[in-house]
């Protein structure tokens, strides 16, 4: 018998150091992450599943317009469960979760899964016992990853020879990398990038960012690519879970584009991933509402990136 509960404040210290020992939590799941937004716009309504008292599951989740979303505040969302779960706990937890919002005259249910590089080990039993409760697939969208677990030399194997080339281009011009804390500048950058190629702002504000890298001052780190000590590109990356890395923003100064700091810039953040141990890095969808972006997927492609799937299923 799973029990499952609504969670409260009094659940905090429990939920938090249950991400930390999930098999597939990550920085969106965990409360200090989704409590930051405070949007009048949708109630958390996220669950806590119990087995025999002992918390083996939880789903951050919300309810906006009388639909239940897993959770609109994060990228992804769904289910965070223990290691070694078995199918049958699996099926256990769902159907608690069907009791839940069958109590509920909730207009739609919907899950964003995170994609299986997120994961300690690959395990599809909440997935398929969604859709055995009639879950359907919403959206399919596409993300790029690289594959970490060798040393830099073999993953430059995989580059392509356009990247090798921009690399020593940008070498020759002596464009520095650094970790840096320059927010202002980059956000500038990538707010004009925005406006001059898709004419949106960014997603987060400015405030909003540095608010995240407070909260999580060890997982959120910038790279910057600098001409003559001026930053003319950068990369925002989420150290999401032990296993992966994903790259939140990133964006450039188009009169420097010739300089190709883009390249030497990932080629450093490769470096510090594995040095760091880190087996996969997302570099972040290049579909949209599954219109793929094909230039964008071919530059992350010519880094040797593969395609993976981020799903979202929806009960009506």
């Amino acid at each position: 018998m799973i029990k499952c509960k609504i969670f409260t404040q009094s659940n905090y210290a429990e939920w938090e150091n249950f991400i930390n020992q999930s098999a597939n939590g990550t920085i969106f799941h965990y409360r200090k992450f989704i409590d930051y937004h405070n949007n009048p716009l949708f109630q958390d309504c996220s669950l806590l599943f119990y087995k025999n008292n002992k918390l083996i599951a939880v789903l951050p989740a919300a309810i906006k317009n009388n639909q239940f979303i897993s959770h609109p505040g994060a990228s992804f969302g769904s289910f965070v469960y223990c290691s070694n779960l078995s199918y049958s706990d699996s099926a256990n937890i769902v159907e608690a979760f069907q009791a839940f919002i069958s109590a509920r005259d909730y207009q739609k249910i919907i899950i964003t899964i995170p994609p299986e590089c997120y994961n300690k080990s690959i395990s599809n039993y909440i997935e398929f016992c969604l859709y055995q409760l009639s879950f359907k697939y919403l959206r399919l969208e596409l993300s790029n990853v690289v594959h970490l677990n060798k040393n830099i030399e073999n993953i430059m194997l995989n580059f392509r020879p356009t990247v090798r080339t921009a690399i020593r281009k940008a070498k020759k011009e002596k464009i520095v990398i650094r970790e840096s804390n320059q927010y202002d500048v980059f956000y500038q950058i990538l707010e004009k990038n925005l406006k001059l190629r898709h004419n949106v702002k960014p997603t987060h504000t400015l405030e909003e960012i540095k608010k995240i890298k407070e909260l999580f001052p060890e997982q959120i780190h910038l790279f910057t690519a600098e001409y003559n000590e001026r930053v003319i590109a950068g990369v925002i990356n989420f150290i999401c879970n032990q296993q992966t890395i994903l790259a939140f923003y990133i964006s450039h100064d188009t009169h420097f584009q010739n300089l190709r700091p883009l390249n030497l810039l990932f080629l450093k953040i490769f470096e510090w991933a594995v040095n760091s141990q880190y087996k996969y890095y997302d570099f972040g969808l290049f579909t949209d509402h599954q219109k793929p972006n094909i230039s964008l997927a071919r530059f992350k492609e010519s880094f040797g990136a593969e395609g993976i799937l981020r799903k979202t299923m929806i009960l009506e």
